[in-house]
């Protein structure tokens, strides 16, 4: 005969009428919390409050489908009720397509900002829902307060947008653990930025990511000054000019300025796009370990007598659209200058060049040429990325037009990649 306790679990509860999952350890529903792939979804009846809000994480990703109310209301509700004194890790990602129709604005995030300046010594990550054309609504200011204890930020805003970090604190390093900071999108004012990201208020900072725009009618100018900086991807849209002056700065990844100083003597590995020409690196050494750049031949001269030696040189070809696309394959090619047609460049520790976006062309194979030219007696391999298909269409013409100009000792090879798996499938070397 089956007795009262074991009827009561047949029915999904013990004979108090309390769940099971709350009858374990706090510890254990932390660790099960943790492993949710949507926090904000256990944010419910399912588990008494005391013990969810004391976790040391939290990730509120918001999709309409699954969740009554609004986004705001519901990340609000969530954060309100979270009593953890410190979070390693913040994560607020309201970027569901349905979103716009709530019409999220500034003073809606505003008070997440403000909750993670006092609580994450961690992680945080802030991402906003993006749409076409959102950056010609009107501007809505918001507020970056200081961050003391965040070691990683990563802030994804909306067009129209105005990131305002307030004045940091007398005492000054308002982000004193800082090490990554990221933005993207929205609007900062130039003169703004610059102080935000500069040692007075990051002294620790070692990687920035900035892919924003200045705001209209702000300065246009940035400038950036770090004793710490060690990484810099720079593409900020409407930047007149940008200085740089970090002396332990080692990557350099800028656009979008239509001019630039960096004062990085440390500097060993740039990419760039055809800005760099406008671009003065008066204390960067000329041995570099890489250096990825478009391939404008006009300009390949004047960039490649910047240095003296090359460890990896990658080339993305230049391909300009004035006009039609009928018109594609005559002005892919800028042939290189007859003045410097004649010139030696030495590359004598270059070891590898890797081209991508090969069509076969004619003028792309006097690109190639040139290349090869260059004095590099250590060029140890010639790779050429390409897809299967790419492949199956120019093997011949590498055969024939490329292997008979690569010096004894070099190996010419076809990196494929896939697009559908975003990686390297195979490289194949060419007898």
């Amino acid at each position: 005969m089956e007795t009262e306790e074991g009827s009561s679990r047949h029915q999904g509860g013990n004979a108090s009428g309390a769940d099971r999952i709350s009858d374990l350890p706090d510890d254990l529903l932390h660790d099960i919390l943790l492993r949710l792939p949507c926090m904000i979804a256990a944010l419910t009846a399912i588990l008494s409050r005391h013990v969810w809000a004391h976790i040391p994480e939290l990730e509120l990703r918001y999709f309409r489908p699954k969740l009554p109310g609004s986004c705001a209301t519901s990340i609000d509700g969530a954060l309100a009720s979270c009593s953890a004194p410190t979070l390693r890790r913040l994560v607020i990602r309201a970027d569901d397509h349905n979103l716009d129709q709530e019409g999220l604005t500034a003073a809606h995030a505003a008070p997440w900002l403000r909750f993670a300046s006092q609580r994450v010594a961690g992680e945080l990550m802030l991402w906003l829902p993006m749409r076409m054309h959102e950056n010609q609504r009107e501007e809505q200011d918001l507020e970056l307060p200081v961050c003391a204890a965040a070691r990683r930020i990563t802030i994804r805003l909306r067009g129209n947008f105005k990131l305002r970090p307030l004045p940091p604190p007398a005492d000054g390093g308002a982000f004193k653990a800082l090490t990554f900071l990221q933005i993207e999108y929205g609007r900062m004012d130039g003169r703004e930025l610059g102080d935000l990201v500069s040692s007075a208020q990051c002294p620790c900072l070692e990687e920035l990511n900035l892919t924003t725009r200045l705001a209209a009618g702000d300065s246009s100018d940035v400038t950036i000054c770090s004793g710490s900086l060690k990484r810099l991807d720079f593409h900020v849209n409407d930047t007149h000019r940008l200085v740089v002056i970090a002396p332990m700065l080692e990557k350099l990844c800028a656009s979008k300025a239509a001019e630039a100083y960096i004062a990085a003597p440390k500097l060993v590995e740039i990419k760039h796009t055809s800005d760099m020409p406008r671009y003065e690196l008066p204390e960067a050494g000329r041995h570099f370990h890489r250096l990825e750049t478009r391939l404008i031949f006009p300009l390949m001269p004047e960039i490649m007598q910047r240095f003296n030696t090359i460890g990896e040189l990658i080339v993305h070809p230049y391909v300009p659209f004035s006009g039609s696309c009928e018109c594609l394959s005559d002005c892919w090619y800028f042939p290189w200058p007859e003045s410097s047609r004649d010139k030696n460049f030495t590359l004598d520790s270059l070891e590898e060049i890797e081209i991508h976006g090969f069509w076969g062309k004619d003028q792309q194979l006097e690109c190639v040429r040139q290349l090869l030219r260059c004095n590099s007696p250590l060029l140890k391999q010639l790779i050429f990325r390409l897809s299967p298909r790419g492949l199956r269409k120019y093997k011949d013409i590498i055969q024939e037009k490329i292997r008979c100009l690569v010096r004894p000792g070099t190996m010419l090879m076809a990196r494929l990649e896939s697009r559908k798996y975003s990686g390297i499938l195979e490289e194949l070397h060419f007898c």
